[in-house]
C-alpha cells in the first residue's frame, strides 16, 4: 500500500524473470493501464486511487501467468459535488444529496438545524442524503453542505429551483378518436361478415338446385295437374326404360284403356 497526496506524481515498478523473458502489463480493475516494468501516474486525483495489478505472462506458453497488486491511496482536501434540486410545489419532502471525494474520511454537515444524515461510502467516495420539507424560507436561503478532514474543509451551496408544473395535455380527445376508429372498424367487419354469409346462402341454394336436390317449384307442379273438368285430355308421361314401356303396352288392359280408364295408377314426376 502506498499513500500519495492529491495532485502529486507516482511511479510504480514491477519486474519478472524466468527461463523465458515474461511480458509485463498493468491493469486497474478491467482497464488496461500500460505495459512494461514501470507505470507512471501524474497529477493524481481521487478517482485514480485504487488497486493496480502487474501481470507477468509468457505468450508462447498458454496459461502461464503471475501477478502482484499494490493499493494506491490518494489523500487530500475534500472535493464536494452537489446537484441542483428542482421542485414543483411547496410543502413537499425532497431528498438532498451531497457527494464528497477525499481521504481520510471527511465529516459532512448540512446548514439545516439538526441536518445530520447517514453517509454511504465506497473507496474514497462518500454520499450524504438528507430528507427535508420545503418552505419558502428554505428556498430563499438555500442549503449548504460542508465537508471537512485533516487537510481542510470545503463548502458548497445547494440551489433549490422552483418550477411551475406544466399542465398535462388531456388525453380525452385522443381516447375518443381511438374509440371512434375502433367503432368504424367493427362496423366494417360486421358488414363484410353479413355479405359473406349472404353469398354463402345464395351459393348453397344454387348448388343444391343444380344437383336436383331441391323440390320443384309451384309452377312446375301445376303444369302436371289435370285441369278441372277435363280428365280425359290429361297425358302423363312415365319415365322408364324401353323394356318396361313395352311390357306396359302388352299387359292386359294396357294400350288405350290405361290412359283413360286406369288413370288412378299413374305418378307425377318433375
Amino acid at each position: 500500500m502506498v499513500k500519495v497526496n492529491r495532485s502529486e506524481n507516482l511511479q510504480l515498478t514491477c519486474s519478472g524473470s524466468g527461463s523465458k523473458t515474461p511480458t509485463l502489463s498493468w491493469k486497474k480493475g478491467r482497464q488496461q493501464m500500460g505495459t512494461g516494468e514501470t507505470l507512471s501516474l501524474t497529477d493524481l486525483t481521487y478517482p485514480m486511487a485504487g488497486t493496480y495489478v502487474c501481470e507477468a505472462s509468457v505468450p508462447s506458453i498458454s496459461g502461464l501467468k503471475r501477478n502482484e497488486s499494490i493499493q494506491v491511496i490518494v489523500e487530500g482536501k475534500p472535493e464536494v459535488e452537489i446537484q441542483q434540486t428542482i421542485i414543483q410545489e411547496l410543502d413537499q419532502t425532497v431528498k438532498l444529496t451531497c457527494t464528497v471525494l477525499g481521504h481520510p474520511q471527511p465529516e459532512i454537515r448540512w446548514s439545516i438545524p439538526g441536518g445530520k444524515a447517514p453517509v454511504k461510502h465506497s473507496s474514497n467516495k462518500y454520499i450524504a442524503e438528507l430528507l427535508v420539507e420545503l418552505t419558502p424560507k428554505l428556498i430563499q436561503s438555500g442549503v449548504q453542505c460542508t465537508a471537512e478532514n485533516m487537510y481542510g474543509s470545503v463548502k458548497k451551496n445547494l440551489e433549490l429551483k422552483m418550477v411551475t408544473p406544466t399542465p398535462s395535455v388531456s388525453s380525452k380527445p385522443a381516447l375518443e378518436e381511438e374509440q371512434g376508429q375502433t367503432g368504424s372498424t367493427v362496423a366494417v367487419i360486421a358488414v363484410c361478415v353479413c355479405v359473406l354469409i349472404l353469398l354463402l346462402i345464395v351459393g348453397f341454394f344454387y348448388f343444391m338446385q343444380r344437383r336436383g336436390h331441391l323440390p320443384c317449384s309451384r309452377g312446375e307442379k301445376r303444369s302436371l295437374t289435370p285441369k278441372e273438368g277435363t280428365p280425359d285430355n290429361t297425358v302423363v308421361e312415365m319415365k322408364a326404360d324401353r323394356r318396361n314401356e313395352q311390357t306396359g303396352l302388352l299387359s292386359p288392359g294396357g294400350g288405350g284403356g290405361g290412359g283413360r280408364g286406369g288413370g288412378g295408377g299413374g305418378t307425377n314426376e318433375c
